[in-house]
């Protein structure tokens, strides 16, 4: 595969995480990868300093971009305009959907989830993140549609896959979505998830990729 394929855009929604984005942001800018990537961080209408805060990271970081959902929006599910915007700002071929709040274990845990994707080329991966035993639980699907059918199929069991794993983790305990992006806005719409515990992103099922 072309090593261009293998780009990330990590798109971050934000909302009065002044703190957190001094503190946590930095872990997803410190990636170790040889390809490159960049952080698309979309503010939705913060009060406190996150705008400043992120004005300083993108004066040291020239790989960090910023954008806002408007002040005066009247759309339903805020986060969810959040999400659209970044993919949309997004230019690398694979868009990475993650929560401020779960950063990244290390500075390989780009190269990590790299690895893995070219072992097994996708058009969805998920990522669980085990941070008491600081490991990383990573699948990947080389169909979205089929994905939505594994896990819609997961959520009507009595608590465990087909490898016997809690199935909490399946219906959207997520720490991070992979997506290729020319698909990214269908498989948004169809994943149901919440990345970490920390959030609720809620998100419907579509039925069909449009290229």
């Amino acid at each position: 595969m072309p090593t261009q394929e293998y780009r990330y855009s990590i798109v971050i929604a934000v909302h009065d995480n002044g703190e957190t984005i001094n503190g946590k942001l930095p872990l997803f800018l410190s990636q170790e990868y040889e390809y490159g990537y960049e952080v698309i961080v979309v503010d939705e209408a913060s009060t406190d300093n996150s705008e400043d805060a992120l004005k300083i990271l993108k004066q040291q970081h020239p790989h960090l971009y910023t954008t806002f959902t408007p002040q005066d929006s009247h759309y339903a599910d805020i986060n969810k305009l959040a999400f659209t915007i970044g993919i949309k700002a997004a230019k690398a071929p694979r868009v990475i959907i993650a929560d401020i709040d779960h950063p990244p274990l290390d500075n390989t845990w780009l190269q990590t989830l790299a690895e893995a994707e070219k072992q097994t080329p996708s058009q969805l991966t998920t990522v669980a993140v085990n941070r008491k035993k600081q490991t990383m639980r990573i699948k990947t699907y080389d169909d979205w549609e089929q994905a939505a059918t594994l896990l819609l199929n997961a959520e009507r069991r009595t608590g465990r896959d087909l490898e016997h794993l809690p199935v909490r983790q399946l219906r959207g305990y997520y720490d991070f979505i992979v997506l290729r992006r020319d698909i990214a806005h269908d498989a948004m719409k169809m994943f149901g998830q919440r990345i970490g515990y920390a959030k609720h992103l809620w998100y419907t099922l579509t039925a069909a990729c449009h290229k």
